[in-house]
């Protein structure tokens, strides 16, 4: 991300297999948001200091 620009992205951080990012990242990609998701229930690594980052969503 350059100087002066806005953070576009969302993190999801999903603890469940059951609790998935559904109609949210549907919403969120149609704002234009870019979504990631991370399944930590699976060994997913949350990342430690994400900069390009709008929003943060914890599932659980």
């Amino acid at each position: 991300m350059c100087r002066g620009e806005k953070p576009t992205g969302v993190l999801l951080v999903q603890h469940t297999p059951h609790e998935g990012p559904y109609a949210l990242r549907t919403a969120l990609e149609a704002a234009g948001l870019a979504v990631r998701v991370c399944r930590t229930w699976a060994g997913d690594p949350v990342p430690s200091a994400p900069a390009e980052l709008a929003v943060l969503v914890v599932t659980g």
